[in-house]
């Protein structure tokens, strides 16, 4: 699975957020008919595990506060 849009994808392979969130989404029985009362746990879990992740701008690149690593941001 791909890394979402400016998050750093080292990290999220390694730590495969994206199959941690879903495992969770499926045991809090989200859907898209109940994502409004679940909004606030989904949000929760965002902060406390994708925000470090997020890819920040320098320069011509992007860094990873957590891994390090830079990429080069596309022209």
């Amino acid at each position: 699975m791909e890394s979402p849009d400016n998050f750093c994808p080292n990290c999220w392979g390694k730590q495969e957020y994206g199959g941690q969130f879903y495992e969770a989404v499926k045991n809090e029985n989200v859907n898209i008919d109940n994502v409004s009362d679940k909004k606030g746990w989904v949000l929760d879990y965002a902060d406390k595990y994708l925000s470090d992740i997020q890819l920040q701008k320098q320069d011509d690149q992007l860094i990873c506060s957590v891994c390090k690593l830079n990429y080069r941001l596309e022209k």
